[in-house]
């Protein structure tokens, strides 16, 4: 499984944000690796249009409609 969809994962079955320090430590990646990954699934789904966003509240992340 890529990191895009791990991160996505974590972000569809989580019930609060996820700051990237715990999505490193989930996904056992660097906390720079999930930054740079989550900027570009948000700038993917902005660009693919989808029925949802990656918020970013605080370094604080979520999908929200």
């Amino acid at each position: 499984m890529t990191l895009f969809s791990q991160l996505e994962s974590l972000l569809f079955v989580s019930s609060k944000p996820l700051s990237v320090k715990e999505m490193a430590e989930l996904s056992g990646a660097k906390a720079k690796e999930v930054t740079e990954a989550l900027i570009k699934l948000a700038e993917e789904y902005k660009t693919q249009q989808r029925g949802f966003v990656l918020i970013n509240n605080n370094g604080q992340y979520q999908l929200a409609t």
